[in-house]
């Protein structure tokens, strides 16, 4: 399927219920805060993950920009912090990469897909969301849902086209009529 499509809240709630492993559970958070394609997820360095000062570097791929988000922590923010630490606390110290495979390598990318994967299947999502970008998906059409522009989304996501992002603006008839309803300061 070509449409892009995000995780509703309450499948966004099953899949993260079905995940059990410190490790994955930090993967799909992270990818569903900070948008990262399953490359850039398993490219993660350690130096790139400052807890002292709260900020995770987010280094894109396919010619996108390369910026500095936030962890945060508490629901609202998938309780992000504290994945982490959960998820950092259980591997090997020494490791380079902060997502390793049990063998203490750097994890692939088709290993990241797998477990998004497993995990969405075990929710009961449908095919079509059964993929890690479906994680990039989901963040951009929150962002916009929640009042974000789209250039404040197109930033955050890294994308170097606005276009990118306003591929993520889903208009309904009920989205424009109460967005004209508005202009004139009428509740919709």
């Amino acid at each position: 399927m070509s449409e892009l499509q995000g995780l509703k809240p309450q499948e966004r709630t099953k899949l993260l219920a079905a995940i059990t492993d410190p490790r994955d559970l930090a993967i799909v958070v992270l990818g569903l805060r900070h948008g990262f394609r399953s490359s850039e997820i398993a490219d993660l360095k350690m130096s790139d993950v400052d807890l002292d000062n709260s900020l995770i570097r987010v280094r894109r791929g396919k010619g996108s920009e390369t910026n500095d988000h936030t962890i945060e922590d508490g629901l609202e923010a998938l309780n992000e912090r504290t994945v982490l630490l959960n998820a950092l606390a259980a591997r090997p110290a020494d490791q380079t990469y902060v997502f390793v495979s049990q063998k203490g390598g750097r994890l692939h990318r088709s290993q990241i897909f797998r477990i998004f994967q497993q995990a969405a299947i075990k929710a009961g999502l449908p095919r079509q969301k059964r993929h890690y970008h479906c994680a990039k998906h989901t963040l951009a059409f929150s962002m916009l849902k929640a009042g974000a522009s789209l250039p404040e989304t197109q930033k955050y996501l890294g994308w170097k086209s606005l276009a990118t992002a306003g591929r993520y603006l889903a208009v309904t008839d009920e989205t424009a009529c109460k967005a004209a309803k508005s202009v004139y300061g009428a509740k919709a």
